[in-house]
């Protein structure tokens, strides 16, 4: 093709309609390429069947080709192998291979067997269970796509199987599927034309100015002068971002490379429960778990985590060793510069857990106090 599909990272729709799918696209279809997102697209709208197996080997990534490629083998209807990712896949894997077949049953949801899709869930479920990230409402997305009257039984398995699912989404199924029994909002969004489901990826080129009192030397001053407006405020909305991912970031993993995680394995809990904690912060308060004060971190674990985990799931992640082991993060956290408003917060935390201990009269019951304060008294004690 010597008219590039992409421009500025964008794709040409122009371009991409005046173009159509061959075998010259199999060369395209490689990372690196600077067309390949929109070739997938190509193959995806005139049924290239021949570029099934290269448009398999692009979904390991989340970015535009992944996607574009998702969407191809979605509109081919490569049933069996967008299975074989969804079910033995990694995790980008996995999840753009449940879109594919989202994408594939608005086309042909004969051609999907729904038991397929419960050893999916099963398989998430067993995923979850053995310490890995599940991502069962991908599969019960699926489910509700087609309209499967097993779909609630499944979203109720993984809300009791997986304590770090999405559960807000399968919320919206659950609620979607008794409405209408089948998840109508996917569908519409999926089964549109590319350029509505990329939109936002669309290339809109600058309208040329066809005013003859146009001063050109003049037009291109104003020219040069929106351009330095416009770095002036990028440069400053770049600024504004690192203040607030400075100030809302939590780095586990940077944590977990400072300390010994392979020796002691709990703390690897960290990496699943600190993003779920963010998910639900995002989602309960609208604002980063980093910006909460004490006292409403303090609410987000006390009040709104237990309506968003099954009570076994609550009981281990507010057992003493674990907020121990939270509280080990969150004042490296503080050391790093992250704010002290979390460490705080958890500190009412634990206070409020242990004033429910005296209250229920319990003897020898789980202890609560922050071994570093005891740590601290021992020090000053031990001071000449």
């Amino acid at each position: 093709m010597s008219t590039p599909l992409v421009v500025d990272g964008n794709l040409d729709p122009q371009a991409i309609a005046a173009s159509s799918a061959g075998p010259w696209c199999l060369d395209a279809l490689q990372r690196g390429h600077g067309d390949a997102a929109a070739v997938a697209l190509l193959c995806g709208r005139d049924g290239f069947q021949d570029a099934i197996p290269r448009l398999v080997g692009l979904l390991d990534e989340d970015d535009l080709l992944a996607q574009a490629s998702t969407w191809a083998l979605g509109q081919l209807c490569a049933i069996d192998q967008l299975f074989e990712l969804a079910l033995n896949g990694g995790l980008d894997q996995r999840e753009n291979a449940y879109r594919g077949l989202c994408i594939a049953a608005t086309k042909q949801p004969q051609a999907i067997m729904a038991d397929r899709v419960i050893d999916g869930v099963e398989a998430e479920i067993a995923r979850a269970q053995g310490g890995r990230s599940g991502l069962g409402e991908h599969a019960c997305r699926l489910l509700a796509v087609l309209g499967d009257e097993r779909c609630p039984q499944m979203i109720q398995r993984i809300t009791e199987c997986d304590p770090l699912t999405d559960r807000f989404e399968l919320q919206r199924l659950r609620k979607a599927f008794e409405e209408s029994g089948r998840d109508q909002e996917t569908i519409d969004a999926l089964s549109g034309p590319w350029e509505q489901v990329f939109a936002e990826y669309l290339h809109t080129p600058a309208a040329a100015s066809s005013d003859p009192t146009v001063d050109p030397d003049a037009a291109a001053l104003a020219e040069e002068a929106q351009f330095i407006s416009e770095e002036e405020a990028h440069l400053e909305a770049s600024l504004e971002q690192e203040e607030e991912t400075a100030a809302s970031g939590l780095d586990v993993e940077g944590y977990l490379a400072s300390q010994d995680s392979d020796g002691n394995p709990q703390l690897r809990l960290l990496a699943q429960v600190v993003p779920m904690l963010e998910q639900i912060s995002e989602q309960a308060v609208g604002r980063p778990l980093g910006q909460l004060s004490a006292q409403e971190f303090a609410l987000l674990i006390l009040q709104v985590l237990p309506q968003a985990l099954p009570p076994q799931y609550i009981q281990a992640l507010l057992s003493p060793q674990a907020i121990n082991i939270l509280s080990s993060f969150l004042r490296w956290h503080e050391q790093q510069g992250g704010g002290s408003e979390l460490l705080a917060g958890l500190k009412l935390v634990r206070h409020q857990l242990q004033e429910q201990v005296r209250a229920s009269g319990m003897l020898g019951g789980p202890d609560f106090s922050d071994p570093e304060d005891m740590h601290d008294r021992e020090d000053s004690q031990s001071d000449p």
